[in-house]
C-alpha cells in the first residue's frame, strides 16, 4: 500500500488473509508514501536515518529489512512501487520459499481511489499496475474512511475482511490457474462500513472505467 508497513489496513488485510492458509508476506514503505503514483524512488542510503513508521523500527536499521516480531513482514524505504521492485527482485528470491507470488494485493487505502487521477497519483494503484507489468495478477483495495493508525480499529478490520474475502473467493474460482488473465487487474473501491452494515448483504458492482 502507500500508507506505509505499519498501518492497521495493511495489517489486518495480512492476517486476514493468512487466516485463509496462504502464505502471506508484507513489503511495504517506511513511512506514508501516498501521492506517489508509480514512481519508482529507491534507498538514499544503507541505513534508516530516522526511526521509520510508529517507532517499529528505529533509525540505524537497514533500509529493508523486517519487522522484529514477524520476518514475513518486511519494509524498504522507497516508494510502493519500488517496494513491489524489493519485493519481487530481492526479497522473495532470496529469503521467501518461492520465487514470485501469485498474486499482489495492494490494500486497502485510506480513502477512495475513483477517477483517471488515481492511476497516475495513487501509490496503491502504481503498485497495483507494476506489479500487472512484471506478468502478475494484482488487485489494488480502497476504503472510504481516513483514520490511519496502529490501533486494531474496527473499520480496518471491516475493510480487510471484506477484502480478503473477494480474494479468497477469484482464489477458489481460479482453481489453480491464474486468478487474474494476463495484463489485467482490478481497482477495489469500497464505501465505508459499520459492523452493523456488515450483518447486511454486501455486494460488489463490476464497472469499466
Amino acid at each position: 500500500n502507500d500508507d506505509g508497513f505499519g498501518v492497521s489496513n495493511i495489517r489486518e488485510l495480512y492476517k486476514a488473509v493468512k487466516a485463509y492458509g496462504h502464505n502471506v508476506y508484507i513489503v511495504a514503505s517506511t513511512s506514508d508514501r501516498s501521492g506517489a503514483g508509480g514512481s519508482l524512488s529507491f534507498a538514499a542510503t544503507a541505513n534508516l536515518t530516522a526511526d521509520n513508521q510508529f517507532d517499529i523500527v528505529k533509525a540505524g536499521s537497514p533500509s529493508v529489512g523486517t519487522d522484529p516480531n514477524d520476518s514475513h513482514i518486511w519494509y524498504y524505504n522507497g516508494t510502493p512501487s519500488t517496494c513491489v521492485m524489493a519485493a519481487l527482485d530481492y526479497i522473495f528470491p532470496t529469503f521467501a520459499n518461492f520465487t514470485l507470488p501469485d498474486l499482489v494485493l495492494s490494500c486497502p487505502n485510506y480513502g477512495d481511489n475513483l477517477g483517471d487521477f488515481a492511476y497516475t497519483g495513487s501509490g496503491t494503484i502504481g503498485a497495483t499496475y507494476f506489479s500487472i507489468g512484471r506478468g502478475i495478477p494484482a488487485i489494488a483495495f480502497s476504503a472510504n474512511y481516513q483514520r490511519k493508525g496502529r490501533a486494531q480499529d474496527d473499520p480496518a478490520k471491516i475493510a480487510s475482511s471484506l477484502a480478503a474475502n473477494l480474494v479468497q473467493s477469484l482464489i477458489v474460482k481460479a482453481s489453480g490457474s491464474r486468478v487474474l488473465p494476463l495484463g489485467y487487474g482490478l481497482n477495489v473501491n469500497m464505501p465505508y462500513i459499520t459492523s452493523t452494515m456488515i450483518r447486511a448483504s454486501i455486494r460488489y458492482s463490476f464497472t469499466r472505467y
